[in-house]
């Protein structure tokens, strides 16, 4: 299976374990992409190449000291969803943020979540609930910072997402 990861450090830090999602994992997603970063991140890259393009975007969308509104969020995901087609993509939701190691707004994020995946699902992708999968680990599924996810609930992922790749491809 070869996959393609755009987004944020979401994804970017499955660097150290591109060969446990995928025979051929490429990753591009870098720390701090916004929604408006995925079709530059996808470059020249041909989208055809791939069985799935995993996008995970949305936590800086909502973070920034000016944030992203939603119809522009949606928009650039939108964009990015078109210019890959045929190629099927996954939706790695933001898991949001511990909201009591920081200030940032967990319900913002969770709603630009849901239409995130509710917009890739409406174009014949899928969406992996990146909460859920988490959620039985509590407080260890957090880093201290509160937006990032730990190294336990990166190793929880992992089998998530393979299983969400394989059903989108």
């Amino acid at each position: 299976m070869s996959v393609l990861l755009l987004g944020d450090s979401h994804l970017a830090r499955f660097r150290a374990y591109d060969r446990l999602i995928g025979r051929n994992c490429t990753v591009r997603a870098v720390g701090g992409a916004v929604a408006s970063d995925l079709l530059d991140q996808l470059g020249d890259l041909d989208p055809g190449t791939f069985d799935v393009i995993a996008v995970s975007v949305g936590s800086n969308d909502c973070c920034r000291s000016t944030p992203n509104e939603l119809p522009a969020f949606l928009s650039s995901i939108q964009a990015l969803v078109e210019r890959v087609a045929p190629t099927p993509v996954l939706m790695v939701a933001s898991p949001g943020v511990d909201a009591r190691a920081t200030d940032h707004d967990d319900d913002k994020m969770r709603h630009f979540a849901t239409q995130a995946s509710a917009l890739v699902r409406s174009r014949g992708g899928r969406a992996l609930d990146t909460r859920k999968v988490i959620a039985p680990l509590g407080r260890r599924g957090r880093a201290a910072d509160g937006l990032h996810i730990s190294k336990v609930a990166h190793l929880l992922l992992v089998p998530a997402l393979r299983v969400g790749i394989r059903r989108t491809s």
